[in-house]
C-alpha cells in the first residue's frame, strides 16, 4: 500500500510540473500571437496607407516572431493581400486572423485522480 501511495505522489508531482510547464508554453505560445496579430495591424495601416515605403521593419519582427512560434507548435501561414498573415494549426484552429489573435488555454487537473 505504501508503494502504491507513493507511486500515486510521484505521478501526481510530475503531472504538476508539466502542467506549469505547458501553462508557461502556451502563455510564451499566446503573447507571441498576439504580437503577430498587432504587427499585422500595423503592417496593414502602412501599406495600405501607400504614401511611404513598406513596412520592412515591421515585417522583420513578424518574421521573426514567426521563427520563434514555428519553434514551439506547428501551423501554417498565409499572407493575405493586405499584407497581413494569418496563422492556422494542422487541426484548423485559426489562431491569428488578419489583426485578431485568439489564445490557447490548458486544463490542468490531474488525468488519473
Amino acid at each position: 500500500v505504501q508503494s502504491i501511495r507513493e507511486t500515486y505522489n510521484t505521478l501526481a508531482s510530475l503531472q504538476t510540473e508539466t502542467d506549469q510547464r505547458l501553462t508557461t508554453e502556451i502563455q510564451t505560445v499566446n503573447a507571441i500571437t498576439a504580437q503577430i496579430a498587432d504587427l499585422n495591424a500595423r503592417i496593414k495601416v502602412v501599406e495600405q496607407n501607400g504614401s511611404g515605403p513598406e513596412a520592412s521593419d515591421e515585417r522583420d519582427q513578424r518574421a521573426q516572431l514567426l521563427n520563434d512560434l514555428s519553434e514551439k507548435i506547428s501551423f501554417s501561414t498565409l499572407e493575405l493581400a493586405d499584407g497581413s498573415v494569418n496563422i492556422t494549426l494542422a487541426s484548423g484552429l485559426t489562431l491569428v486572423s488578419g489583426t485578431t489573435s485568439r489564445n490557447l488555454s490548458t486544463t490542468t487537473s490531474p488525468s488519473f485522480a
